[in-house]
Formats: C-alpha cells, structure tokens, sequence
C-alpha cells in the first residue's frame, strides 16, 4: 500500500495486515512436529511432518509413522491437501521417525526434501534411522505428486555426521545443511557443523564442496544469490556471545571467503540469513538478552549494514530474529519468547521499509491460541504478497504443550463471525454515515475510494467525553476489514495548534459486514475500550449512491475527506445528501480541545451555490463507546461555512465563540475522494 496521509495525519508507508485465516495442523499432530518447515511451490503449498521430534521428546515414545509431505491447493482463501508423499513413496521403503521432509526448498519447477534420518538416534531418542542415512531428494511435480528425479548423499555421512536438516536451492546451486552432535548434563542436541555445496553442471547435482569455520555452530542458517554463498554462524549460546557472517564467492572451481562479517555487539549475529535482491537480513537473536535483526545491502559485492532492528516492545530473552523472512519492503520477524518467555508466548513481527529504505514496525501477530505450558509460535514462517504460514511445534519438544500451524491472510478471505444470513456485497453505495440502532447519536462514516480502499471515521464517546476513530481497510464480499484502528492525541485547537504534538495509537481493529445495502454490523475489539458489536443502519447517503438510485454520476465530489495541509492532525469531512427536496451536506470537523484531548462536532447545512451553511455545531456528550442514549447530550459549540470556487480547494470559516474557541478560517484541500462521484460544474484545477 502506498503512502496515504490518513485523517490529516502522516502515515508511514504501510502494507495491509496480516489476519487469521485457520489453524491448519490436524488433530493428530498435536505433539509432533507437524509444520516444522514449509516452502510455496509454484501454485501449491508444500508442508513437512518428519516426525522427528514428538511427544515432547518423550525419551520413552517412538513415532508410529514415517516422516511425510504434504502437498496442499489453494481453495476458496484456504489450503486444501491433494497429495502426501514419504521416503517409501520415492525408494520403496521408509521408517518410522525418519524425518523425512525436515529440510524443504523449491526453484524453478524442483522441490528439494531433506531427510536428517539420524536425529532421533543422535538425541538418544528411540526410533527414527541413521545419520549415514541421511538423504536429499529432489523431485518434481506430476500427475498430482512429486516424482523422483535425483537422491544426493554427502561423502562423509555417519559417525555422528548428518545432513538435510535445512536446504537452499537456487537454480544449479543446492545448500544442504550439515549437522552434528553435542551435549550438557546428560541430554543430546543437534549442532551445525557446516554446509554442503551440491552443484548441477547439467547432468545432474554432485557434491562439490563443503564449507567449514573453526566457529561455533557454522551453517546455523544460510543463503546463496548475487552469486554469493553467506553462512551464519551462530556463536556460543552464552551471554553476550558473538556471532559471525561469512561469505564466499567462487574463484576458480572452489568457493573462497571473500568477506568476514563480526558481531560487534556480541548478540549471536547469523542465527538467521536471509537475501532478497542486494538486501541481506541477518539475525541477532541473542541467547540471554535482547533479539534483534541487522539489515545490510551490498555494494560493490561487499555487505555494509545500513540498520538495527528490535521489536517496539523488545524484551528480555524474547527470542527475535529466532527466524527472519524478507521479501520486497516487507520485513517478518518471528520471536519465541515475545510476549512472554515464563513460560514463553511466542509472536511474528511484520516491518515495512520506509521510503528512506528503513523498516518500521506495523504489526505484531501473537500466537492465537497459546497453551497452558510453553508456546514456540514463530519459530518458522514463510509469507507471500497474500499468505502467511506460522509454525507453533511446541507439542513436539515440549511436555503439555501442543502444536498449531497457522494460517494468516491479507486477502481479506478469514470469514467474519457473526456471518448475516443475507449478504450485500460493498460498493460504492456503501459510502455515507451509518448510526448505531439504540444509540443514533453514535455513527461512523465510510468512504470507498476508487482504489477499493475504503476510510472509516467513527465519532463516539468514551467515559462521556469526546472520541473520533479512524481507520484504513479492504473489502471482499460483504466485509470490510479493518486491521488497524487509530485514535490521536496531542493536538490543540485553534493558533496553538503544533502539527508535531500529534500523536498516533492503535487501539485494535473493527470489521464490518453488510446485510443489505442500508444495514450491517460494526465489530470492534478496542484495548482499553471495549470488544463489542452492534448494528448499524445508513442514516445519509451520497447522491447517485443511494441504495435507490441507479444514476452512475452526480455532482458530488465535495464529499470526502478535507484537511490544512499546515495543521496536519486535524480536518473534516463532508458529505452531501439529498434531504426534503433540497441538496445538504454534513460536516464533522475532527480536532482538539486546549488540553490536546480529541474534540469532535458536527452539524447538517444547506447547499447555498458553491457554499455550505451550517448554522450549528454540536458536541457529544455523555455516553459510552458506541452505546448509550440515556443521560446523552448534544453541546452547541457554534457555527461553520464552506465555500468552493474549484473542487478539491475550498474556504472554511468558523464562529465558535459560544464555545469559547473564538473564530477563525483556513483553506482545505480534499484529502479523499468517494468511488462514483464527479465535481459537475466545479473546476478541478
């Protein structure tokens, strides 16, 4: 989404959020590791249950099934399984735990599957195969499932040496991760050893290389385009640990180290790599402190970091940067231990970069339904320019604890609940405001753009005093989603009004759905406010979008949103409606008062030529968030005109001295315009 100044108010640039589509993990995987990692293969969604670690790594439990994968289609907004696929399916023979489909990656029509078959044994866990077992496959797609092209093994397998666990591939160049063995007081555990480099010359893959550094747990993560090959490697997983980035190039036959990277602020720096185009996010999750992610981009082939990223609300062991995914401007972060680490509730963070090629925070995603014990929500994601997949495999590792795998969209296709048993789809005629039944004094206002974005205004009380609510959403169907609800604070009427005192919050999101073209439902959940929904009803719509009216075009364009573009955090809006057989308009003017606490009033005038007249202003007073009709009070605060002499610039003045904000005028600009409406006769200079 491009850069929109919302309300009078400088946003950043901001994509649409993500929202929870399903937990996608069947019933039987709730203590396995179904969804330990994922990769979208062309139109299909590719999944993996390896069956490695289950039951908590119960000492005493051998997994019942071969490791599998699992094919799924895209329909109707959600993921359908058409095919699952084991080692026995392409060799004629599997076992049980064998963590087949551990290690997962897709390019250009291949799907590579890892097979780390000696985890379990290297764990001391029963079940499962051996590390000389260990394989990579590399299939394709056809006649409804993978098909066997090619099996790779390392030449130096066995002996407590794996391989497969993790894999790149990118055109003819395959990384597999390499793996070993360590343990502290009795309990074993899977150690990065190093990276495979598997080659294709045109006949096929063959082992090539393998990279190796006197630095601990080399090939936690890695990554290979411009030609580069960049491992991480994690460090000591001790306080204030370093970790290191190493990149390498090919001179000659062999790859080289062309480029050392350290970790100047000792922070495990390399658990996580991850390079789209010349950008490079690198994780820093930290063990023992505070995670973060550095963003590098490469010049002249050398990597020079340009930023440091932590959470806005970063914490203590909050295991980010745990994994890390780029794509184009949006940044997703997973971290473990996020909104709380005893016991750990894990949660995904969503970055956009900025116009100045910075990322800022827009979003975080919490697990969805977190357990009584331990939560690893986070640990593994992939995204899409629609889709979010979010593994959770705690039930697999962790006693009591069990495992999701959720699905995320910014589609707009979750379904709503409540769902009304008719429908009408959003249009333009869903523009105009809308009065909550039983309090009518409350309303929002909606403004489907040309774009099919669509501006919500809510003007409401909140402990009897004034609030205004704004938001940015999209629509299918019959819903308009709203992700993010934001409310101000800090401005001041009038001459003392500083644009920079402004500021912005999320409070939380509404959604609303439509039953007809003149009915619906508002749907909130509010921090702090309240989570509630109501029914809404269309009191004034926008001529030639009446629910009525089939004209297309009617001189209507004032209506919108209006803003001083030197008072940014404060406006109008405006719409014109047909009211006893004269053309009028409603005004609501979105301010503050002395004390920077939001001020809101309105009032209907008179379509004069070019000028609106609106004689008096009013205030609510009172009342509850969006509810309350008893006890309510509309506070005369003065009078209000518009003038136009062009259609998107327009005269405003102002008498509030019954109010005891004096007088005053300004110019407006249109900030906004509504879907099917047209200026008529007024320029548009």
């Amino acid at each position: 989404m491009r850069k929109f100044v919302l309300l009078f108010l400088s946003f950043p640039l901001m994509a649409q959020d993500w929202s929870v589509v399903e937990n996608m993990a069947p019933s039987a995987a709730e203590t396995s590791d179904f969804g330990v990692n994922m990769v979208f293969a062309d139109d299909y969604l590719v999944v993996s249950w390896p069956r490695a670690f289950v039951d908590g790594l119960a000492a005493t439990t051998t997994p019942d099934s071969c490791g599998e994968v699992i094919t799924y289609e895209k329909v109707a907004g959600k993921y359908e399984p058409i095919a699952t696929l084991t080692a026995a399916d392409l060799t004629g023979s599997c076992v049980e735990g064998d963590g087949f489909g551990y290690g997962l990656a897709f390019d250009n029509g291949r799907l590579a599957i890892g097979m780390p078959a000696g985890f379990r044994a290297g764990m001391n866990l029963s079940g499962g195969g051996t590390d000389a077992g260990s394989r990579v496959f590399l299939t394709h797609f056809e006649n409804g499932n993978w098909v066997l092209d090619e099996t790779l093994t390392a030449d130096d397998l066995g002996n407590g040496r794996g391989m497969g666990g993790q894999l790149v591939l990118e055109g003819d160049v395959l990384l597999v991760h390499a793996h070993e063995y360590d343990s502290i007081f009795g309990f074993s555990f899977i150690v990065s050893t190093g990276v495979y480099v598997f080659e294709d010359s045109g006949s096929g893959f063959s082992q090539t290389q393998k990279l190796s550094e006197n630095f601990h747990l080399f090939g936690q993560d890695f990554d290979y385009e411009n030609g580069q090959i960049v491992v991480g490697a994690w460090g000591e997983q001790t306080l204030n640990a370093a970790g290191r980035v190493y990149v390498y190039e090919k001179q000659g036959g062999n790859w080289s180290l062309s480029q050392t990277i350290n970790d100047s602020r000792n922070s495990n720096l390399g658990n996580q790599i991850e390079i789209d185009g010349t950008t490079m996010a690198v994780g820093a999750v930290q063990a023992g402190g505070t995670g973060s992610v550095s963003i590098f981009e490469n010049n002249g082939g050398q990597w020079q970091e340009t930023q440091m990223i932590q959470a806005d609300d970063a914490r203590f062991n909050d295991q980010f940067a745990i994994t890390v995914r780029i794509k184009g401007d949006d940044l997703l972060v997973g971290a473990t231990g996020a909104t709380s680490n005893d016991p750990s509730v894990g949660a995904v963070y969503h970055f956009v970069r900025q116009t100045n090629g910075d990322f800022v925070q827009q979003q975080k995603i919490e697990s969805f339904e977190p357990n009584e014990g331990n939560d690893q929500f986070g640990g593994n994601l992939i995204f899409n320019d629609t889709d979010l997949l979010v593994n959770e495999t705690s039930g697999g590792t962790l006693v009591g604890a069990s495992t999701e795998f959720m699905h995320y969209s910014r589609a707009g296709n979750g379904n709503p609940d409540p769902d009304p048993v008719t429908t009408y789809d959003v249009n333009s005629k869903s523009s105009g405001v809308w009065q909550v039944v039983d309090a009518l004094e409350h309303t929002i206002s909606l403004q489907v753009m040309p774009d099919e974005r669509v501006l919500m205004y809510g003007k409401t009380n909140a402990d009897g005093n004034p609030l205004w609510l704004l938001g940015v959403g999209s629509y299918q169907d019959n819903v308009i989603d709203f992700p993010s609800i934001y409310t101000t604070s800090g401005g001041q009427f009038g001459a003392a009004f500083n644009p920079a005192n402004v500021q912005m919050t999320v409070v939380g999101s509404a959604m609303v759905s439509f039953n007809a073209c003149d009915a619906g439902e508002l749907m909130f959940d509010l921090s702090g406010l309240g989570t509630s929904s109501v029914n809404i009803v269309k009191s004034i719509e926008i001529p030639g979008n009446e629910c009525g009216n089939s004209n297309k075009i009617l001189p209507n364009g004032i209506s919108g949103s209006w803003f001083d573009p030197t008072r940014v955090g404060e406006g109008y809006t405006v719409y014109m409606f047909e009211g006893g057989g004269t053309q009028q308009a409603e005004v609501t003017w979105y301010t503050y008062d002395e004390n920077g606490g939001q001020l809101v009033f309105s009032g209907v005038g008179s379509v004069n030529g070019q000028t609106i007249d609106v004689p008096v202003l009013s205030s609510l007073r009172g009342a509850e968030l969006f509810s309350g009709s008893t006890g309510v009070s509309q506070l005369e605060m003065g009078s209000l005109s518009m003038t136009w002499d062009e259609c998107r610039v327009a005269e405003v003045s102002y008498d509030l001295t019954l109010s005891g904000l004096g007088t005053g005028s300004m110019q407006v600009h249109q900030l906004s315009s509504i879907d099917n409406t047209d200026c008529g006769t007024l320029t548009n200079r």
